[in-house]
């Protein structure tokens, strides 16, 4: 079986993956997906078929806590 070379990090160390914006927050990964999409919060994909890096806020974490909190619709992670 052949050895192919490394992926590269292209994320930033500030930057955070899906799953672990979704652990963060304690909700589903496609919430995270759903806040990406509508702007909710800033994330740059990183290269076709990479995941994409998240950058979240002190601010924003905040509101995304409480959003998630006051939630009945938002799915929690199980």
């Amino acid at each position: 079986m052949p050895m192919g070379f490394p992926q590269p990090n292209l994320r930033h160390p500030e930057e955070l993956t899906v799953a672990q914006g979704a652990e963060l927050f304690g909700v589903n990964p496609n919430v995270v997906y759903y806040w990406i999409e509508h702007g909710v919060i800033q994330a740059r994909w990183l290269t076709t078929g990479m995941p994409y890096g998240i950058t979240v806020s002190e601010s924003d974490e905040q509101k995304l806590r409480a959003w998630v909190c006051n939630s009945r619709k938002i799915p929690t992670a199980s």
